[in-house]
């Protein structure tokens, strides 16, 4: 029964922190999309619970035909900056704050991890042929295709690094949760691009 609520608690705090994770991802494209006059009800972030067709809320389409091929690759970037930014804050936490309860400690490690994770897929699967956000970045200069898709690589070596000193009984947990975070994110981006 223990380990059936340690299973259980584990799922919760990973799908919880996928959950925010990609809110927050929205919520930098709702931020920019706000600030360049398209987006009137910023904190109207749409993210269902199987996360598909996740997006930033009503974006006036008229105000987006409007807007530079500039002011569409910072809208697409938006979601990406922050999940950069919450990765680092993350962190700096988790290597600061050595006493964390175990709960906190591990919701934190599926966080901080899936922002590396969401980046990580825009910059490479989402990369090869772009999807989503990626199409903004393909308008405004094909060629940033490619160090974005660099970085992407020099990423999957930091998410390894961060799984690898975490505390040993998470690895494995951290490496399935990365793993399926990923197929799932670049997945579902391939389906409703292709299919929406």
């Amino acid at each position: 029964m223990k380990t059936l609520l340690r299973i259980l608690i584990l799922i919760l705090s990973g799908y919880s922190a996928l959950y925010v994770t990609i809110w927050l991802h929205e919520l930098g494209h709702a931020l920019v999309f706000r600030r360049v006059g398209c987006n009137p009800l910023l904190w109207d972030v749409d993210v269902p619970w199987h996360f598909g067709n996740a997006n930033p809320g009503p974006i006036d389409p008229v105000c987006l035909e409007r807007l530079s091929s500039e002011a569409l690759f910072y809208g697409s970037m938006g979601g990406v900056l922050v999940n950069l930014v919450m990765a680092v804050l993350v962190y700096a936490v988790l290597s600061t704050a050595r006493s964390l309860p175990d709960l906190i400690r591990n919701w934190l490690l599926f966080f901080g991890l899936a922002h590396l994770v969401e980046v990580t897929t825009y910059f490479t699967i989402s990369n090869i042929v772009p999807l989503s956000d990626m199409l903004g970045v393909q308008a405004y200069e094909p060629m940033l295709r490619l160090p974005l898709f660099l970085a992407g690589l020099v990423m999957i070596g930091l998410i390894w690094q961060w799984v690898r000193r975490s505390p040993p009984a998470m690895v494995p947990v951290l490496g399935w949760y990365c793993t399926c975070s990923a197929l799932s994110m670049g997945g579902l981006r391939l389906f409703f691009t292709v299919f929406n």
